[in-house]
């Protein structure tokens, strides 16, 4: 699992670490995350979080089929995720066990909890199936000048 903290002034995203190697679901091991191609300094304060913006990473952080946890001091820890080229923004916590999404799988245009195997759609936020009935935090986001740019106002919840 790669985060990268958009609060923090010292330190770019992803100097290069990688997560190990994590069994996923069906039990054959998944590749672990790519380190970043290159640290990028850190954004001044004033362009991180202006109007109800908030940039979270480079769109490269996040290639498709990926995901990508963000910890902000806006919305706490968020889910970038790729869907073939489609950025979207959930909150990071699974509403049933409280386990970071971003260390679960992708599966299409759903995210599955690494917890129980709760299921999120990833657009809607809604709960697939059991365990999770409540659904996620989903935010709007789009892509400007290469950064992942979300407003943090609940879109759906």
């Amino acid at each position: 699992m790669r985060t990268f903290v958009a609060a923090m002034s010292a330190v770019g995203p992803c100097r290069g670490t990688s997560s190990p190697t994590r069994p996923s679901r069906s039990g054959s091991p998944a590749s672990a995350s790519p380190s970043c191609s290159r640290w990028r300094p850190p954004m001044s304060a004033d362009l991180r979080s202006t109007g109800g913006r908030t940039v979270l990473c480079a769109a490269d952080d996040v290639p498709p089929g990926r995901m990508l946890r963000v910890v902000t001091g806006d919305a706490g820890p968020l889910l970038v995720s790729n869907v073939n080229g489609t950025i979207h923004v959930t909150d990071d916590t699974c509403t049933h066990a409280e386990a970071s999404l971003s260390e679960g799988d992708l599966e299409a245009d759903r995210v599955v909890c690494p917890v129980h195997w709760a299921e999120f759609d990833l657009a809607t936020g809604k709960a697939l199936c059991f365990p999770a009935s409540r659904p996620l935090a989903v935010y709007r986001a789009v892509v400007e000048d290469g950064m992942v740019v979300a407003f943090l106002a609940r879109r759906s919840a």
